[in-house]
């Protein structure tokens, strides 16, 4: 899928206006006429359980109705231009096991990897600005404060397993791994541990 959006300027060339105490960073980056981007996702069913599905009211001749357990993949894409886009990649991929415990049909089992990376025209554009900012800053005698360092990139690792209370209600205990959890690599990698409640109405 192409999305075609509105006007997005981008964020390069940056210049200063003024001198001294007085000068300015300024975006000079040129209009699009129109911003795009494109998604592609891909779900694919990899393994089914040879057995009839009997729910009350199922298809009476079990050779064409199949249950729901099995092996799914799921992956999708992301990507927009750098010039103008903070996110310009992204991606995950994941598989998904359904009715892999003895009387839990409808249970699920999880695992998926997510990333995803940053513009580098975005990160250019703060680091040229610092620096006109800065010069201002001493040639005014003002406080210089360091620069914050910028996003690149970002994952995470999700394992988590979805316990079918009832038709309506679940409960997904899952563990993350989230790697470089600021994006800008100042944070360590992170493991969280926790829990997910839904009530379907």
């Amino acid at each position: 899928m192409i999305w075609w959006g509105i006007q997005d300027e981008n964020f390069l060339p940056v210049t200063r206006s003024g001198s001294g105490s007085k000068a300015k960073a300024v975006n000079a980056g040129s209009f699009n006429m129109g911003s795009w981007a494109w998604y592609f996702q891909a779900d694919q069913l990899l393994y089914r359980v040879k057995e009839p599905d009997r729910s009350p009211g199922k298809n009476p001749f079990p050779a064409r109705n199949f249950s729901k357990k099995g092996l799914y993949m799921f992956n999708a894409w992301s990507f927009s231009p750098s010039r103008y886009s903070l996110l310009d990649f992204y991606y995950q991929t994941g598989l998904v096991y359904q009715g892999l415990l003895p009387g839990r049909p409808d249970d699920r089992l999880g695992v998926a990897l997510g990333s995803a990376w940053f513009s580098s025209d975005a990160a250019s554009a703060y680091n040229q600005t610092y620096e006109i900012q800065t010069a201002a800053a001493i040639a005014g005698g003002k406080p210089v404060y360091p620069a914050q360092p910028q996003p690149t990139w970002g994952g995470v690792v999700v394992i988590d397993y979805q316990c079918m209370l009832t038709k309506w209600i679940s409960v997904k205990p899952f563990l993350e791994y989230i790697m470089n959890p600021q994006q800008n690599g100042t944070l360590g990698n992170v493991l969280v541990l926790g829990t997910q409640a839904a009530v379907r109405f």
